[in-house]
Order: structure tokens, then sequence, then C-alpha cells
């Protein structure tokens, strides 16, 4: 099946689960993750904002927070070239839909934070295979982003 094929029929699904189905989902997801954070005394992590029926991952945002970590989430740096930079994510944050409709922070802070500043990146996914190969929007931001991820001591 081509991959666009097993996008569309993926996200169909995933919007038309239960709400409940859903927050039960990402409540379980969250204290699966802090746990796993705890454990690695992990300081830094980027979240990405949740769309069109992905798992929610404010509830591990407010986990975060409640414990000193720092969160962040991305930002398109430049379209064309397929690159993304992470911001400072707080509970005030203000945020602005990007060209995919899905909420960025607004850029008020000059600091810029990349991957080599992160310890976890949460990545967003429509799917992936029985070897753990991600499959995405189709877009490569993220393919981009972690071609070396191994390298950098990062947790996926």
């Amino acid at each position: 099946m081509k991959n666009n094929v097993i996008r569309k029929n993926i996200r169909i699904k995933r919007r038309n689960l239960n709400q409940k189905i859903k927050i039960d989902a990402a409540i379980k997801v969250a204290n699966l993750v802090f746990n796993f954070i705890k454990v690695k005394n992990i300081q830094n992590v980027a979240l990405f904002h949740s769309f069109d029926g992905e798992i929610d991952t404010f509830p591990l945002a407010n986990l975060l927070w409640k414990n000193n970590k720092k969160v962040f989430l991305p930002k398109i740096n430049s379209f064309f070239k397929r690159t993304i930079y992470f911001l400072k994510y707080k509970k005030n944050t203000n945020l602005k839909l990007n060209k995919f409709n899905i909420f960025e922070p607004e850029k008020i802070s000059k600091r810029k934070f990349f991957i080599d500043d992160l310890e976890m990146i949460l990545v967003p996914l429509v799917a992936f295979d029985k070897d753990g190969n991600r499959l995405g929007m189709g877009f490569g931001f993220y393919d981009l982003l972690l071609r070396n991820w191994k390298k950098k001591k990062l947790y996926l």
C-alpha cells in the first residue's frame, strides 16, 4: 500500500476515535513518558502541538511544567528547506497557526533551540511499521531534523 493511502486511512481512523479513548490514551502516554523522563533525569523535552487527531501532548506538558522541566515546541524556520527549530513553551506562550494549521509559538524570544539543546523529542507520526519505522505527514521536516539523531544522544 502506498504511503499516501496509509496516511489517509490512518488519519481518518484516529480522527474518528471516541473522545474518552483519546483522553485516556493521552493520560497513559503522558504518565509513561514522564516516568521515563524521571528515570533518565531528562530536563529539556520537545513536544509537538497535537492536531488532526494526534495524541494530545498537553497532559504531558502539564506534568513537565509541574516538575520544573523545560518544554519546547517546534517552529518552522524555512518552509522550502523543510527546517524547524524549537522555542520554549510555557502555559502562557502565545501560539499561532502556521502554514499547516498547526499551532506553534510566536517568535518573541531571540533564543532559538536546536536538536543539540534537547535531550528528548516527542516526534509526531501518522503510523509506524513492525520495525518501528515512522511514517510522518509526508513533508519531511522531522526526517531532515533527525537524520543523525543517534549520534546526538537523543531520546525519541
